[in-house]
């Protein structure tokens, strides 16, 4: 297990595991099923967990310590790939809420708020980044909460690299929805062969500095998920090696 110092503060854990568990699937070899480890790690104070039901869409679920108050506040399915109604963002100002969620190349982002006491976490691949998932959390934490985006604490987690990610030249188009021609041509770069390569930490972290978050608030852990082993990278081994699971909670 790793931890992300998001504040100096030992109110708020951020976390992330390396290769080796699963959200998603049970029937992995050697691979753990489940969120226990996160749980386990979290400690006493916990009163429960919340899954994110990710479909690539850049929706975002407010979490309580109660579930049957739980609700989707923030509704963005335009660029999603998998059933409605799911949401790869979350919010919660409840300590307690462990929020978790599982990638496999795409970033896990980590966002608090230590003046009104909110925490976020988004998965964020491409699709997410378009939306931009990132910021549509920093919207519902100021909108429900009071929350200044100048005092959002902001950490990316591993994810694949630009040097790693090839994409394809229509994904600009999508971008240019959430950016400028400018900003997309700086985090979306042409290679020799036609193809493309994508800086999802740097699309991330312009989003977020445009919606008002500091650029000295946000760390980056930079850790590439196809180029270390002991992460697991969907572009590298399939689903082989589970997914990585990352967790924050307020305590």
């Amino acid at each position: 297990m790793r931890t992300i110092d998001m504040c100096g503060s030992d109110r708020v854990l951020a976390m992330y595991t390396e290769k080796g568990y699963s959200l998603r699937r049970k029937d992995i070899p050697g691979v753990e099923y489940g969120t226990r480890v996160l749980e386990d790690y979290a400690g006493e104070g916990l009163k429960r967990t919340v899954m994110a039901d990710a479909a690539h869409s850049g929706s975002i679920l407010l979490a309580t310590d109660d579930k049957e108050r739980d609700r989707i506040v923030y509704k963005d399915e335009r660029f999603a790939t998998r059933h409605e109604d799911g949401y790869d963002g979350m919010v919660t100002a409840d300590p307690g809420i462990l929020m978790c969620l599982s990638t496999a190349d795409c970033a896990p982002v980590y966002l608090y708020d230590p003046v009104k006491r909110v925490a976020a976490l988004v998965h964020s691949g491409w699709r997410g980044t378009c939306s931009p998932v990132s910021v549509n959390a920093i919207r519902v934490m100021e909108q429900h909460f009071g929350t200044e985006p100048a005092n959002v604490r902001v950490a990316i987690g591993p994810c694949i690299c630009a040097d790693c990610y090839e994409v394809t030249g229509e994904l600009k188009d999508h971008f240019l929805n959430s950016f400028t021609e400018d900003e997309v041509n700086s985090f979306l770069t042409g290679r020799d062969d036609g193809k493309y390569s994508l800086d999802l930490r740097k699309a991330i972290t312009i989003s977020v500095v445009n919606a008002g978050v500091s650029p000295d608030n946000i760390i980056d852990t930079g850790i590439c998920t196809y180029e270390t082993e002991e992460y697991p990278s969907y572009r590298r081994a399939g689903f082989s090696q589970g997914h990585l699971l990352a967790g924050i909670v307020m305590l």
